[in-house]
């Protein structure tokens, strides 16, 4: 009995010798067709007869045997192939198509004979030793080169009239009073916050499956949870956190509920590993972003009061209508492939509306009343006459002598009426950049084709409400171009009024009718054309295209087309003659024609209003949009390119 039990053991034991020798030759087969496809993948670019030669070589240094079989494939592994897998039933699915260019993968299968030495050996047939096949196979990919494009913020320093600037813009786009220090505003310029980090932040704060990253970009959440992450990742006590804990502070009811996605402001091809977030955003544009995604989604802007001695007030609104898409991350090989498809690498700035609305009466004064003694000196001797002829009807003259129930156009002339306010409207339109080309001959061998253009801007000078509220409810209620009535300087109303004698005259007049008799108004409603530029970034040298993990470079594009200063505009304000709306209106005609005088008198309203704005909006206008991350006519687009020659194993 204990020779039968000694026996069975020591069968036991053969047999699990026979068993462990397949499969430690298994895994031996294994590490040769892993090491094969990783040495194919690192030269297929070369051509598959190069890749091939390359993995049987290396096959060869790490055991392949002559007795053994191996086969290398070329091919192209894309996990985000729209036709999907190519060999769905496989767990898990397989991506490889054999053959297919651009070529970046090897697949790799290596066959062994292995024989048995002991029990299973008397189970050959025909007398010969038994034995098992054993196959292994791997595919591995050329990692994926990576680009990524930036539009940079113009905002370099904060001094202390920079910081109260950017507290009523920042502010007012998030409802409500911002009141932070210079030095918080620069802490944020000078920090760096990395985007893996920040997004991985983001998703544990949602509750979003780590490294699904196009799941959280896509993912409902509010700007107070997108500032919170920003905060996290940086940590307390730090300039910058500080300076967003005072922005989460402020959020309104009307912006801080809001649903928002954090993908319109970021993108990211679908895919993208996580090595390729391994970027670094300025903290300032990050949350510039939030912002201005914030406000785009929400009904409010921002209203920013000044007041400038001897010349008026002005009250500056702000409203993003579409927000920037600060930053793109993705496969170029991809965007080229579809430069405007869900694949493109893409990126923008804000689009912004900004409406100035300002009251000049106390510093017209002066004007005015020189105005109104020349025009009085000028019209008065026949302003009786021309009432009686408005229409040019002979019974009105006769009715004028006669005074039994005469009604007639009488001319309500206004000089610079008051209150004299101006409402000065600027669209400025997004300038974007994306990648059509690209090269990737190495990490120091490399070139980026980036097309980039600046839209065209709309300035429109004129009056768009009652007041300056009024106007702001106007112009910010709808995206579409607000309506731009004139500003009167010179206004020939009429009023019709009926004079009824009984017992005694009575006057009675209708309401009266602006320029019905012609006049002078202040109107410019202009487009101004943008431009295109095709950018290119190439290395050498190293600056020039830096790799992803590094900081970007960038280049302008700008148009000598588009004024690059807003008085340039406000220089070319046209002074427009207003045809009488009333048929034969005399004193219209007249004063649409009266020659030296009027052209005189066109100069002088020309020169005065020129010379009142232009030092008041044009300094403002430009440090406005530039703290909005907007430059008029010139875009900032930086670039950065990773070729990675690294290989990974993928199936």
């Amino acid at each position: 009995m204990l020779g039968a039990i000694w026996l069975m053991v020591a069968v036991i034991c053969l047999m699990s010798i026979d068993i462990g020798n397949v499969f430690w030759q298994r895994r031996e087969v294994q590490k040769i067709a892993d090491l094969a496809a990783l040495a194919g993948a690192g030269v297929v670019a070369g051509g598959c007869a190069n890749a091939s030669a390359n993995a049987l070589a290396n096959a060869g240094l790490n055991g392949l045997q002559t007795t053994d079989s191996a086969a290398v494939t070329c091919g192209n592994w894309n996990p985000r192939d729209p036709r999907g897998a190519a060999d769905a039933t496989a767990s898990p699915p397989r991506y490889f198509r054999v053959s297919e260019v651009p070529l970046n993968s090897a697949h790799v299968s290596v066959s062994r004979t292995v024989p048995y030495f002991f029990v299973f050996n008397f189970f050959g047939a025909g007398g010969a030793p038994a034995s098992r096949t054993v196959t292994a196979e791997a595919t591995a990919a050329r990692t994926s080169p990576l680009a990524a494009l930036n539009i940079q913020s113009t905002l370099v320093t904060v001094d202390s009239g920079k910081s109260t600037l950017l507290n009523s813009v920042f502010g007012g786009l998030l409802g409500g009073t911002l009141n932070l220090s210079a030095v918080g505003w620069q802490g944020l310029l000078d920090t760096n916050i990395n985007l893996l980090s920040y997004l991985d932040r983001l998703a544990l704060n949602l509750g979003v499956a780590a490294g699904d990253y196009n799941a959280l970009l896509a993912t409902q959440t509010t700007v107070g949870r997108l500032l919170q992450a920003a905060v996290d990742v940086l940590g307390s006590g730090s300039a910058a956190s500080t300076a967003i804990i005072g922005l989460q502070g402020i959020v309104a009811p009307a912006i801080g509920a809001l649903p928002l996605e954090l993908g319109d402001v970021l993108q990211l091809q679908a895919g993208t590993q996580a090595a390729g977030l391994n970027v670094d955003l300025q903290a300032f544009q990050l949350i510039q972003g939030v912002v201005q995604l914030a406000n785009s989604k929400s009904a409010v802007f921002a209203a920013v009061p000044l007041s400038v001695p001897g010349i008026g007030t002005a009250t500056v609104n702000v409203k993003v209508l579409e927000p920037p898409q600060l930053s793109a991350i993705g496969n170029p090989e991809l965007a080229k492939a579809d430069p405007t498809g869900p694949n493109g690498i893409f990126v923008r700035t804000a689009q912004v509306r900004t409406l100035l609305s300002v009251d000049l009466t106390s510093s017209l004064t002066s004007l005015v009343s020189g105005l109104q003694s020349t025009l009085d000196g000028l019209l008065s001797p026949i302003t009786n006459l021309l009432n009686s002829v408005l229409t040019l009807n002979l019974v009105d003259v006769l009715s004028n002598l006669l005074c039994i129930g005469c009604t007639r156009n009488v001319t309500d002339l206004l000089i610079l009426p008051g209150p004299f306010r101006f409402d000065v409207n600027i669209d400025a339109a997004a300038g974007q950049a994306r990648i059509t080309d690209f090269t990737c001959n190495s990490n120091t061998s490399k070139s980026l084709t980036v097309p980039a253009s600046t839209s065209a801007l709309n300035v429109r000078i004129g009056r768009m409400g009652s007041s300056a509220a009024d106007a702001a409810n106007k112009v910010f209620a709808s995206p579409s171009a607000p309506t731009v009535a004139p500003v009167p300087l010179i206004d020939i109303g009429v009023k019709t009024c009926t004079r009824t004698c009984v017992v005694l005259c009575i006057s009675s007049c209708q309401p009266r009718q602006p320029f019905a008799g012609g006049g002078i108004g202040l109107m410019t409603n202009t487009s101004l054309a943008g431009a295109s530029q095709g950018l290119t970034y190439s290395a050498p040298p190293a600056t020039d295209l830096p790799d992803i993990t590094s900081a970007p470079a960038y280049q302008s594009i700008s148009s000598s087309n588009v004024v690059n200063s807003l008085s340039s505009t406000l220089s070319g304000v046209s002074i427009q003659m207003y045809k009488p709306l009333v048929s034969g209106s005399g004193l219209g005609d007249l004063l649409a024609g009266a020659g030296s005088v009027i052209s005189t008198l066109v100069s002088l309203l020309q020169s005065a209003v020129s010379t009142v704005l232009s030092p008041l909006l044009d300094p403002l206008v430009n440090s406005l949009l530039k703290t909005l991350g907007i430059t008029l006519a010139q875009s900032s687009v930086g670039a950065r390119l990773t070729c990675d020659g690294s290989v990974e194993l993928v199936y």
